[in-house]
């Protein structure tokens, strides 16, 4: 599964796309699957998603909290299913 984040930030808008890692540090950092979300995520999901996409490899990683002093906004623009399909025979 792929999310697409709009993120603005300090007035500057840019588009993050998760991985894999991004996804299973949001159910460690929350203790909830990703399933937990349904159809209307908190944005302090969105947000958290978002931070941990957008600074995924950064040394040293800016705390969440610094990150969220110039969040502007967060959407979720995008869900990709990233299931794999079988070949036909």
């Amino acid at each position: 599964m792929e999310l697409t984040l709009t993120i603005t930030r300090a007035g500057v808008e840019s588009h993050v796309t998760t991985r894999p890692r991004d996804l299973v540090a949001w159910e460690r950092e929350t203790g909830r699957g990703l399933g937990s979300m349904g159809d209307s995520p908190r944005f302090t999901d969105l947000a958290l998603l978002a931070y941990m996409a957008s600074t995924r490899g950064l040394t040293p990683r800016p705390d969440f909290d610094t990150w969220l002093d110039d969040l502007d906004a967060v959407q979720l623009a995008e869900v990709a299913s990233g299931t794999p399909t079988r070949s036909a025979p």
